[in-house]
């Protein structure tokens, strides 16, 4: 029986609101086509007791399947744009996408 989670997966990104994109692992590998979800929310930093600063960032889901470990450093270009993996990638609950933040490169 297929896994539900890994079908509602593959449907999520392959249809509206995702993107074909190119992964590179930092400094080796060849590059690899992927299929991304890209999120832009606005995050709120700051020291306690001070005013909070918003600003907006770049959130992007990939599949475990595609990428198996991805680490910051690591470049993903889609759209003409081409962005740096920042910080630790999180895996979701069921293991099956990567939570990577990013900045323009």
């Amino acid at each position: 029986m297929a896994d539900p989670f890994a079908a509602g997966l593959a449907a999520l990104h392959g249809g509206a609101g995702s993107a074909a994109a190119v992964y590179r692992a930092a400094g080796i590998g060849a590059p690899i086509g992927v299929r991304v979800v890209r999120s832009r929310p606005d995050v709120e930093t700051g020291w306690p007791g001070e005013r909070a600063v918003v600003q907006a960032s770049n959130l992007f889901e990939i599949r475990v399947d595609e990428v198996a470990a991805p680490l910051a450093g690591d470049t993903l270009t889609l759209g003409g744009e081409a962005f740096v993996l920042t910080g630790t990638p999180l895996i979701d609950v069921e293991g099956l996408t990567w939570r990577c933040g990013a900045e323009r490169a």
